[in-house]
């Protein structure tokens, strides 16, 4: 169940085009988290040879979701000297509307979400890779059927590319 889970993923952000648009994040961790739902006891398992890998990412996530915290400006100011200048220079604001008295550390949140799921999206596929590989050798199965699809997917470009010069990365009508 947990291979073809872990098939499905690799397969739906290929189909997805490749995770580019931020919509597709939604149902690529979608799919991630039901696949660690799958087998939770085995993905969770954190062996102690891996401990200081899974702990590295784990601050990774922790860095990327401390930049979303807002903070008091006073704070701020602190943390990072010149983020309100930075800030003042990116963005548009009228005269004299008022300032909050919070802010995050990150000067975009939204892409800084949008990196964070991202981050956790990839960290989820290593784990579920590394039960499901450690668990019974089906690494040869799931690299066959990875292959399988790859020139799948590779032979209906080239026949969409054949039918469509035009048309390819970046055209919605490809």
């Amino acid at each position: 169940m947990q291979r073809a889970l872990l098939i499905s993923l690799v397969a739906l952000s290929y189909l997805l085009f490749a995770g580019g648009p931020r919509w597709t994040l939604g149902p690529l961790l979608l799919l991630a988290i039901v696949g660690v739902l799958a087998a939770p006891r085995r993905t969770l398992r954190f062996p102690s040879a891996w401990r200081r890998l899974d702990a590295s990412l784990a601050v990774i996530v922790l860095g990327i979701l401390i930049q979303l915290i807002p903070l008091p400006n006073a704070v701020l100011a602190l943390v990072s000297p010149n983020a309100q200048d930075v800030r003042s220079a990116l963005r548009f604001s009228t005269l004299g509307s008022p300032s909050s008295g919070w802010t995050s550390l990150t000067i975009d949140p939204e892409a800084t979400a949008y990196a964070l799921g991202t981050v956790v999206l990839g960290i989820l596929s290593f784990w579920i890779a590394r039960a499901l590989f450690a668990a019974g050798g089906s690494s040869r199965k799931f690299c066959r059927a990875l292959a399988v699809f790859g020139a799948a997917v590779a032979l209906a470009a080239m026949v969409q590319k054949a039918r469509r010069p035009d048309a390819g990365a970046g055209h919605p009508e490809a």
